[in-house]
């Protein structure tokens, strides 16, 4: 991440700390409310590293998120007039866990196989979280991007 990141980031998340949304200004942009989820971190994220001019039509872009003792990598498959197709892997797999794509105006879930893999499809392309969902641990959470 660039530092220009990191600080709109920091400033962001202290906006969402001291003035908060109001619920029903959030309800009318279309955008759930935050879940209690803990938030995971953003390691790698494939967009950030493209070379400066190239452009496409879609594609290919991997992120890896990392919360408390969990890694989740995605790699979100962009296809014209067929959506967003997410791939991914939690690490450690835990029995039980669903994966859930939240959008401006909808959800979608996936379980979660024994060996961590999931997939997702189809998803619409612009803002984007991911919510993992452990039934003995608590819930971690992507933030918002857009694909």
């Amino acid at each position: 991440m660039t530092a220009d990141r990191d600080l709109l980031d920091a400033l962001a998340a202290v906006l969402d700390l001291v003035d908060p949304v109001p619920p029903h200004l959030a309800e009318a942009a279309g955008f759930h409310p935050p879940t209690d989820a803990a938030p995971m971190d953003l390691l790698t994220d494939s967009a950030l590293t493209a070379p400066a001019g190239v452009r496409g039509d879609g594609g290919t872009r991997t992120l890896r998120f990392t919360g408390p003792g969990t890694t989740v990598d995605l790699r979100l498959d962009t296809a014209t007039r067929l959506g967003v197709r997410a791939i991914g892997l939690v690490h450690p797999a835990v029995d039980g866990s669903t994966i859930r794509a939240t959008w401006p105006d909808g959800v979608r879930s996936a379980p979660v196989d024994p060996i961590g893999r999931f997939h997702l499809d189809p998803l619409p392309t612009g803002p984007l979280r991911f919510v993992l969902r452990r039934p003995t641990l608590p819930d971690l959470s992507t933030g918002w991007f857009v694909q």
